[in-house]
């Protein structure tokens, strides 16, 4: 997590495990012959287990790994499977930027597709959810926000969020500052995987 500011230029390492942060390769990648998601999703749910994360209930997918997703042989036959509750295909928009494609009852799991974005310090778009990347977590880990001190005279200690007016003369108006210093800390960071199954290239 990186700490920007006037005269302040570092980065929170959260010490994620090295099997949390997860690039597929070889035949292991989605698109590729014999690949199996299920398996992407099994293994990392059994890794976040055994490290003493909490079980999996959400997979998040980045925009364009929702289509590799959508159209992969098993995704495919997963679902056409008549036979047997594999899982359930519904998609719809629950929320502004989410999309919620299905369930799979057999690893207790919702998956779903974010494709909100945001403009970073250089003015480009960027996605929250790297488009060929995918977060798996479960949201029964809590994780909270603190906040830090506020670099205004008028500030005496840390708030969540800093308001102020300022008036002007000329031309008459009323100038609006608002300022905030928040930091993620994920509680439960044993809980959460971010893994990408297929070359950011391709």
């Amino acid at each position: 997590c990186p700490i920007k500011g006037d005269g302040i230029d570092e980065v929170i390492d959260y010490r994620f495990r090295d099997n949390q942060i997860v690039i597929l390769s070889g035949t292991d990648k989605w698109n590729e012959a014999g690949s199996s998601p299920m398996r992407t999703f099994r293994n990392l749910r059994k890794s976040t287990i055994e490290a003493g994360g909490k079980a999996p209930d959400r997979v998040t997918l980045g925009v364009d790994l929702y289509d590799i997703y959508m159209n992969h042989p098993e995704t495919i036959q997963m679902f056409k499977d008549n036979q047997i509750d594999r899982g359930s295909l519904k998609p719809e928009m629950v929320e502004e930027g989410v999309l919620k494609i299905g369930y799979i009852p057999e690893l207790q799991m919702t998956i779903e597709m974010y494709d909100e974005t945001f403009i970073n310090e250089k003015g480009d778009v960027e996605y929250y959810i790297h488009p060929k990347k995918f977060v798996i977590g479960s949201t029964k880990a809590e994780g909270r926000v603190v906040y830090g001190c506020i670099k205004d005279i008028s500030a005496l200690y840390a708030v969540k969020v800093f308001v102020k007016f300022k008036e002007q003369f000329d031309p008459s108006g009323l100038e609006f500052l608002q300022q905030s210093a928040p930091v993620p800390v994920p509680t439960y960071k044993d809980s959460f995987a971010c893994c990408q199954p297929i070359a950011l290239g391709e």
